[in-house]
């Protein structure tokens, strides 16, 4: 596909771009079938990438997940078509950038919160991602859901892509009382900096069953999951 079909505002993407290939390549075989998950896309700098160098396998697939309207933290992306609440060009963008790029047959995206569209897939899609990267919101409250969900359709094995791990925004520059817990008690909570992304990151990573083995730890974090999957069935209703 021609590059000039390609309309972009930013070049984020290629930041990583340029280490990628030689971080994660040699942990995944080209050729082979991939199921890959993308958690925040914005205007498919990375999912185009993706498509690119994932999805050559006839059998390959990438499922995309994003708001396209992230209302409450427009500081995170400094776009003006975001910032002036012009979503829709944003999303046009994104339609537009994975139609002109190679396999987009292969591609399927999920508007909508992501702690939800990420649960919705957990009762047919558990453990079966071979990939997934995880660029979604900069609150750690909501990163934490993101990975915690991501994790568990991870299959043992699956390597995770974590964007911002050392991301510090305006929110997060505060320090956490380091006493809050020893002498604050719980009237100190309301008192506590909002934890950073770091910290969300790696409270989930540190809990989840069998552990992870870590690839790469800069800017961006990419881990092996090491523990069993487990598998999830779709909510059932009682009759009371």
């Amino acid at each position: 596909m021609s590059a000039a079909k390609i309309t972009r505002s930013n070049s984020w993407w290629e930041l990583s771009a340029t280490w990628l290939p030689s971080t994660i390549l040699p942990h995944l075989s080209l050729l082979d079938r991939r199921n890959v998950l993308e958690v925040g896309s914005f205007e498919g700098g990375s999912t185009t990438w993706f498509m690119r160098h994932f999805l050559a396998h006839e059998e390959s697939r990438l499922t995309v997940v994003d708001t396209w309207q992230d209302t409450r933290d427009p500081e995170c992306y400094g776009d003006e078509d975001y910032s002036t609440g012009n979503f829709d060009a944003v999303l046009q963008r994104f339609l537009s950038n994975v139609r002109n790029s190679p396999n987009s047959e292969k591609v399927r995206a999920i508007r909508g919160d992501s702690a939800s569209a990420l649960a919705s897939l957990l009762p047919t899609a558990s453990s079966s991602f071979d990939f997934i990267y995880v660029d979604g919101s900069h609150r750690a409250s909501e990163v934490f859901l993101d990975v915690s969900l991501s994790f568990r359709l991870l299959k043992r094995g699956g390597i995770m892509l974590l964007d911002d791990y050392k991301w510090v925004g305006e929110r997060q520059s505060g320090q956490r009382p380091s006493d809050a817990r020893v002498e604050g008690g719980c009237g100190a909570i309301s008192q506590m900096a909002e934890l950073d992304i770091t910290a969300a990151i790696d409270s989930v990573l540190a809990s989840v069953p069998g552990g992870v083995e870590v690839l790469h730890c800069g800017y961006q974090l990419m881990v092996r999951k090491l523990g069993e999957s487990v598998d999830v069935k779709a909510p059932e209703q009682l009759i009371i």
